[in-house]
């Protein structure tokens, strides 16, 4: 019974860190290592490194080699494994930093992971000179308000704890420009943000955010990016215009049915992630983000590629796959700037001669539709350097095949092709063509000559025993796949 017992006590640290020896502190422990920490002097204060000179300095990971010399210490890395079971036992055991700590008055980076915390010691606003903190996977509850004594602040991620609200204090974070708040559980946007002046990034994603709004005389006026995806979103804020700097938005994994008139006068959007969601259309003033750069509109309900789409002059990349899309309309030649063009497992069984106009794209994404012929118009395509067409119904590849100069991916897996163009050999680029799951039974020989071509996927085919033996001499420096 007292083997078990102490099996059961059994923790583990790894390489990153140690919080507090190999127990949780006893009395006697705090007093102990406040003890050690007195033992040293502060010297003269470090200033301020850059990220990159910051990065050069070795963190200690061990709480007790820190607490030696407490004055040396730069970054703090801590993090606590214990067994799964003896861990499930304790999950109610709140873990405390010591105080000793405080003597750290040169830590600029502190790294905490996997501590049951619930919450930071008031004394954490003693470390002035922090820039960088990171708290995730530690049950934090809440923050306390000396979090704004912060003032040297640059990044804070507090990713995968509990945290429901914001204090009022950290509005007086005036250096802060990056904030994670990603995988805690924010029913409403926490509005401090909108405070913190230098802040240009906010991850608030993974929470169960249900309303997105923006106070109009408080708003961060450099905001850059914002990550709201997987949360319950119904509906986007108006007056986005607040927020001028705004170019990355991500909404992925909402509740949005409609994206509201107004929504669009963020001109200066650039990149915008609208997947998983319940659209079926988009506003007419949509056509007023002239910066728009890329789009996914991806596991929506889209029937057609909106034409509003075709007044967005700088769009380079548009993904629509997983809609309900049957045709690829005329306006998609009027995308003149489209390098990727992605409209995967959709219902689409023909491409429009239109399709020769995207005289910049580099990459079509074509797989799992209804596709049993490719126009000529396809092969007019100067730049495409990937063509994905796996999972459709293609029986013939017209040797205009060749006409792809540039083409460095081929994928025609799942189909239905019986023979290759001789054409196909002049592919010079060629570095990859997978031809799995076809009825194949025999190739070009001249394909051998592509002297680029390194990957070569020609399993589930119809190949002979003899005809597999044959390719393997053909294509020495070619990885094959015949199985």
């Amino acid at each position: 019974m007292h083997f078990l017992l102490l099996m059961l006590r059994c923790v583990c640290y790894t390489a990153f860190v140690v919080l507090v020896g190999s127990r949780s502190l006893s009395g006697h422990d705090r007093r102990a290592t406040n003890a050690l920490a007195t033992q040293h002097t502060i010297t003269k204060p470090l200033p301020l490194l850059d990220s990159a000179s910051l990065a050069k300095i070795k963190p200690y990971t061990s709480l007790e080699a820190a607490l030696k010399e407490p004055f040396k210490v730069v970054r703090l890395h801590l993090t606590y494994h214990m067994d799964d079971f003896w861990d499930q036992i304790t999950s109610d055991t709140v873990q405390t930093l010591p105080e000793a700590i405080s003597q750290m008055l040169n830590l600029q980076e502190l790294v905490i992971e996997n501590y049951n915390l619930r919450t930071l010691p008031a004394y954490i606003g003693k470390f002035r000179s922090l820039q960088f903190v990171r708290i995730q996977k530690s049950n934090l509850l809440m923050l306390p308000r000396e979090i704004g004594m912060l003032r040297n602040l640059k990044v804070l991620e507090l990713q995968e704890n509990m945290l429901e609200t914001l204090p009022e204090s950290i509005s007086l974070l005036s250096k802060l420009h990056t904030l994670n708040l990603s995988g805690n559980r924010f029913s409403q946007f926490p509005k401090q943000v909108y405070a913190l002046s230098g802040l240009k990034k906010l991850i608030l994603s993974g929470n169960e955010i249900i309303n997105w709004s923006i106070p109009a005389n408080e708003t961060t006026a450099l905001l850059e990016q914002i990550d709201l995806s997987e949360n319950q979103l119904t509906i986007l804020p108006k007056n986005l215009t607040s927020l001028p700097k705004l170019a990355y938005i991500n909404i992925q994994n909402n509740r949005i049915k409609n994206i509201p008139l107004g929504f669009a006068k963020a001109v200066q959007i650039r990149y915008l992630d609208l997947s998983i969601n319940s659209l079926e259309n988009l506003p007419a003033d949509f056509a007023q983000l002239k910066q728009l750069e890329s789009l996914d509109l991806s596991h929506n309900y889209f029937t057609t590629i909106p034409e509003v789409l075709a007044q967005l002059p700088l769009l380079r990349s548009l993904d629509m796959s997983h809609n309900l899309l049957w045709v690829i309309p005329p306006i998609i030649g009027k995308l003149k700037s489209l390098q990727q063009l992605t409209l995967s497992a959709n219902k689409i069984s023909t491409l429009p001669p239109e399709i020769s106009e995207l005289t910049a794209l580099d990459e079509l994404v074509l797989w799992k539709n209804e596709i049993s012929r490719l126009p000529k118009e396809l092969f007019e395509l100067p730049q495409l350097k990937s063509l994905d067409l796996n999972s459709n119904k293609i029986t013939h590849l017209p040797p205009e095949i060749a006409k792809l100069e540039r083409l460095q991916v081929l994928i025609l897996w799942g189909n239905n092709l019986t023979k290759l163009p001789e054409s196909i050999c002049q592919l010079s680029n060629l570095i990859a063509i997978d031809l799995m799951n076809n009825e194949l039974s025999t190739l070009p020989m001249c394909m051998a000559q592509i002297k680029s071509l390194k990957l070569l996927d020609l399993g589930s085919n119809r190949f002979s025993d003899e005809e597999k033996q044959h390719l393997y001499r053909a294509f020495p420096t070619v990885q094959i796949s015949l199985d």
